[in-house]
């Protein structure tokens, strides 16, 4: 019997709610138990490009709206959150 990997990565955003400011840093950590992250793991606001960065990723936010990221393993399994 083969085992498959069908779990998509764990997300978690970080930001700062306290405060009312013109823009916000969003922090992103991810990874991924099963065979690691894509090389190319992270896109924002459903995009159609995929970006190279570390598990630490960041992004800055300048007007409001609902924004996300979706991250993907190795293997294609994506996670999504808002």
């Amino acid at each position: 019997m083969t085992d498959f990997d069908l779990v998509g990565p764990k997300v978690t955003i970080h930001y700062d709610n306290s405060t009312r400011e013109k823009s916000k840093t969003i922090t992103v950590e991810a990874y991924d138990t099963g065979v690691g992250l894509h090389s190319t793991p992270y896109r924002y606001h459903n995009g159609t490009s995929w970006s190279e960065w570390t598990n630490k990723a960041s992004y800055k936010i300048t007007s409001n709206g609902v924004y996300g990221i979706e991250v993907r393993d190795a293997l294609g399994n994506t996670e999504i959150k808002e």
